[in-house]
């Protein structure tokens, strides 16, 4: 993918996630993020290893 689409494409998937419908992100959220980790004083999510 050339620069310029790369940078489209984040464009808009970061407008969608700010923005978009609920199921969108609900959706998009639940494919990239495997764990919620909640201590004391800090959260972690991320992808489990």
């Amino acid at each position: 993918m050339a620069p310029e689409r790369d940078a489209t494409y984040a464009s808009e998937m970061r407008a969608r996630l700010r923005e978009g419908e609920v199921p969108f992100r609900k959706t998009y959220i639940r494919a990239v993020i495997d764990r919620v980790e909640v201590q004391p004083n800090q959260i972690q999510i991320g992808r489990s290893a």
